[in-house]
């Protein structure tokens, strides 16, 4: 069973799909169900249940060196400064105008991916990185809006 859930990884890692802790332990239990019912014996464990614990998968994490990295990618980077002004500039302008709590919004929007894959992956200690993977680009596109009234009555 071992050998069969080391091939799955194995070809999982080669066809960039990110592996976590969770998905190793569903994938050891169908591995074991899946030779259950075709009468492999496995172990002795014919009669009992098997239980994908998190001791069986820090066992294998040991056992083949696998270690946990964060996929290579573009990573987007904020200016700090010209938002720290921008924050000066907004208060005079709301200063200057005279404008209410309940007169100043903010609106944007943000994107909800309901089908993202995790940003990190399992690999093995031969391996010094996994190469990154072209993310799903399904998503709801939510437009978030209110105006300082809120916040100052919280």
């Amino acid at each position: 069973m071992e050998r069969a859930l080391t091939i799955c990884l194995e070809g999982c890692i080669a066809k960039k799909i990110p592996i976590s802790g969770n998905l190793i332990k569903q994938k050891a239990l169908k591995i074991y169900e899946h030779l259950r019912n075709i009468g492999h014996s496995y172990a002795g464990l014919e009669n009992h249940s098997f239980v994908a614990s998190k001791g069986l998968f820090e066992k294998l994490k040991k056992r083949y060196a696998l270690h946990n990295i964060k996929f290579q990618g573009e990573q987007a980077s904020a200016d700090a400064k010209a938002a720290e002004n921008y924050k000066l500039e907004l208060a005079r302008i709301i200063n200057e105008g005279g404008y209410s709590p309940d007169q100043t919004f903010n609106a944007d929007e943000t994107a909800l991916y309901w089908k993202k894959l995790p940003s990190r992956t399992f690999i093995s200690k031969n391996q010094r990185r996994a190469q990154g993977f072209k993310p799903s680009k399904e998503r709801i596109t939510l437009h978030v809006c209110s105006n300082l009234s809120i916040i100052i009555d919280e």
